[in-house]
């Protein structure tokens, strides 16, 4: 799956609620392949409402993004292109964002604890799940109904 063209484009929600059909045993990667491919946008979406009732659940696990995104706006407003030196080594934007990213994570993982997993795991779960038991669906099918 190249995600370089990624383009985040929501499918129609009521394409994406659909009659299962069981796929033969020959069928599960190619449909796992084109759905998630096909349906990326919209398993992101399901993706971050795990993540908001994971929130709700626990708001405590707001503190571990605000500080995140806190820290990163500090390092950046307050460094104005300077790179950061710590302990000899030359810290770049780059580096500093995903040492941030690192930090907002492990601070949710110690807040939420393994909460977060549990819904990351259930996330994939009903995405692969979605993705196995739902036909296919390309633009060339889209545009064959259209006409």
């Amino acid at each position: 799956m190249d995600l370089s063209n990624f383009k985040f484009e929501l499918k129609p929600w009521d394409k994406f609620v659909q009659k299962p059909a069981i796929p033969q045993g020959d069928q599960i990667m190619d449909r796992l392949k084109k759905n998630i491919s096909y349906w990326m946008s919209n398993y992101l979406i399901v993706v971050a409402a795990f993540m908001i009732l994971l929130i709700l659940k626990n708001p405590v696990a707001i503190i571990a993004p605000i500080a995140s995104v806190g820290g990163a706006y500090y390092f950046f407003k307050m460094n104005k292109g300077a790179d950061l030196v710590v302990g000899g080594i030359k810290i770049d934007k780059k580096m500093a964002t995903y040492g941030l990213i690192g930090i907002g994570a492990g601070l949710l993982l110690i807040i939420a604890k393994a909460d977060v997993f549990k819904f990351l795991i259930f996330a994939a779960i009903v995405i692969c799940a979605h993705a196995i038991v739902i036909p296919p669906t390309t633009e060339k099918s889209k545009n064959k109904t259209k006409k």
